[in-house]
């Protein structure tokens, strides 16, 4: 190794210039006469020694007989020798920044930079100086690629905590003083500030990444969904959803969990989503060839179904176009009032995709601000008149104008070949004045499989979601029911039933026989 002079007058940090000597070179000994023939020289002359290396040939005699850092020296200004940057020819500055200037000597770290700037950054991400260090097996790994994750998670060093969230969270911030209280009637249940939706493949890091864990995280209570295709279909879903600014919080969770309106959702694996089109498709209510036709409601909710809109104003749904195809499979929830004509009339509505979880609207619907109406169905829809609507429309609310921009939303993502479910669907469908029989209707679904009479109280949502998926949904005693709620619901009473058809109708025909019982007259009827 050979050993710096550090008696030859110049340091390796400013070569000075003589009028007898020049500008001399500390790698080769060279000596140049001008400041550009030396730049032109250093473009192919190779530093003998690393920064490395200054440390370990630092003589002690110098500063004394224990081991000395760069730091140390610089407080006693004692001659540095370290490599220099390659000098571009077009630079006009004299000098050129150093690398070895700021090290890091905090832990025995060799690591250097050229600015205090940078030492500074450096020594709070990796060694926690001066602030929060970055936790690369956590909070922080969303910095890491694809494939070095995957390796950290199969090690076991990727940390699990749903209820972290990454640097930029909006969440746990207080509201700002003076900002404007959610609406009567919004759509959402939950805060009124815009949450970032937060995917729970982004968690938080150890001090010191590579040491394992020593406790592993326990292992998910459903379907991993940590393969690199959920994980990229979990992002696209968060960035489209963001554009939306519902006003809900919306968390995407690896292990195979959604948590919307605060109930956690099931998603589905992207290798089983073709799957499941397919069997949604075998439980349309209608065949093939009548599926432009309405579709058919419930037996047991017929009384509902006493209003008269005008023929002219529904619509079918659009041929698919297959530059740009429909989804497969869509749920869909409204809430109506009751118009002084006796027709319902469409104010919220929601829809979710049904596959990949992915909100696709959580909105208001306003037609006629001036229109009479016989009954708002307050407990439901949290409107007690238009100047709710108009408050919500104040402080930002998305709102549709009228039915007709509603509907024409629907078909960005709707057309003839998408399968639509919901709950008491026709009913939907008319209050958007849509035409679309590839459509399932959950209740339906509930009557077939009793292969019997039910009775309205049987088939309400809330009773079925309670007592198959085991699922409890709530209102707001103020702002009423959340139509992204009900749209979750929908679906994930869909896929419960696809799951397990022999239970649900083992239980639906226990309803049907109870109900026959309370009822002989109905059972006489039905015979």
């Amino acid at each position: 190794m050979a050993i710096p002079n550090y008696d030859d007058g110049a340091s390796s940090s400013s070569d000075s210039v003589d009028s007898d000597v020049g500008i001399k070179c500390n790698d080769c000994k060279r000596t140049f006469r001008s400041l550009g023939h030396y730049n032109n020289h250093m473009l192919g002359c190779t530093p003998v020694s690393t920064a490395k290396q200054v440390r370990e040939v630092l003589p002690a005699t110098a500063l004394g007989s224990s081991p000395v850092t760069i730091n140390q020296m610089r407080a006693t200004n004692a001659p540095v020798l370290a490599p220099r940057a390659p000098i571009s020819s077009n630079v006009s500055s004299t000098h050129t920044s150093n690398p070895a200037a700021f090290a890091c000597d905090t832990r025995g770290c060799d690591r250097s930079f050229r600015s205090e700037a940078g030492l500074k950054q450096h020594k709070q991400d990796a060694h926690g100086v001066g602030g929060q260090a970055l936790n690369l097996a956590g909070r922080d790994s969303w910095m890491l690629s694809n494939r070095e994750r995957e390796r950290m998670r199969q090690e076991g060093l990727l940390q699990q905590t749903p209820s972290s969230r990454g640097r930029g969270s909006q969440a746990g911030r207080p509201a700002p003083r003076g900002a404007p209280s959610r609406p009567r009637g919004a759509p959402s249940s939950t805060r009124p500030s815009v949450q970032q939706q937060q995917s729970a493949f982004a968690r938080p890091m150890p001090q010191q990444p590579r040491l394992p864990v020593q406790q592993p995280p326990p292992a998910p209570n459903s379907i991993n969904m940590c393969g690199i295709a959920e994980l990229d279909q979990a992002k696209s879903i968060q960035a489209k959803t963001q554009r939306l600014l519902i006003q809900s919080d919306v968390f995407i969770l690896h292990d195979g969990k959604v948590n919307a309106c605060d109930i956690m959702w099931t998603r589905i694996g992207v290798a089983k989503q073709y799957d499941v089109v397919k069997m949604l498709d075998g439980m349309c209510h209608l065949p093939r060839m009548l599926q432009g036709e309405y579709i058919p409601p419930p037996k047991a909710l017929k009384e509902d179904y006493k209003a008269t809109y005008l023929s002219s104003d529904f619509k079918a749904s659009p041929e698919r176009n297959m530059a740009k195809p429909g989804l497969g499979a869509v749920a869909i929830s409204c809430s109506k009032i009751l118009l002084a004509n006796g027709c319902p009339e469409v104010v919220k509505i929601a829809a979710v995709d049904l596959i990949t979880c992915r909100i696709l609207m959580n909105h208001l619907v306003c037609t006629d601000p001036h229109a009479k109406v016989k009954d708002w169905y307050s407990p439901v829809t949290g409107l007690f008149s238009w100047d709710d609507m108009e408050g919500a429309r104040k402080v930002g609310y998305k709102i549709f104008k009228g039915w007709a921009a509603a509907r024409d939303a629907v078909h960005r993502f709707v057309d003839k070949e998408t399968i639509v479910v919901g709950y008491n669907l026709r009913s939907d469908l008319d209050a958007l004045r849509m035409i679309h029989g590839r459509a399932v209707d959950i209740a339906k679904v509930v009557e077939k499989a009793a292969q019997g009479p039910l009775s309205k109280a049987q088939l309400a949502l809330d009773g079925l979601c309670r007592d198959f998926p085991e699922i409890k949904l709530k209102s707001d005693p103020e702002y009423g029911r959340d139509s992204l709620m009900n749209a979750f619901a929908v679906r994930e009473f869909g896929l419960w039933a696809l799951k397990n058809a022999d239970k649900l109708g083992m239980l639906a025909k226990k309803r049907s026989r109870e109900y026959q019982n309370a009822m002989p007259k109905v059972a006489v009827a039905g015979a």
